[in-house]
């Protein structure tokens, strides 16, 4: 019986994104930026409602951008720009 089966497991989406495209000033920057776009939105709940809704999931996107480090934005932009190259190079001789 394989025993890889029993151990939990992140979930597809995240196993998917692997990739770290955000420096360590950029996390820093982003989960400060995220944290207070959520503060205000929580301590704001007598203004607009849109403006709060706004605020959340901003702030939400950036405590995920800052705590994964992995921008999807960024990903996506930088997926159309560069060329595509194989992940694996397999090499014979004989």
């Amino acid at each position: 019986m394989n025993q890889n089966n029993n151990r939990p497991r992140a979930g597809t989406l995240y196993e998917q994104s692997t990739v770290i495209n955000v420096s360590k000033t950029g996390r820093i920057i982003s989960s400060a930026a995220g944290a207070s776009l959520v503060y205000l939105a929580v301590c704001g709940m007598k203004e607009s409602p849109v403006k709060n809704i706004g605020r959340l999931l901003i702030g939400g996107y950036l405590l995920y951008r800052g705590l994964s480090g992995n921008c999807p934005i960024t990903a996506a932009i930088d997926d159309t720009h560069r060329p595509r190259h194989t992940r694996a190079v397999n090499i014979r001789t004989s």
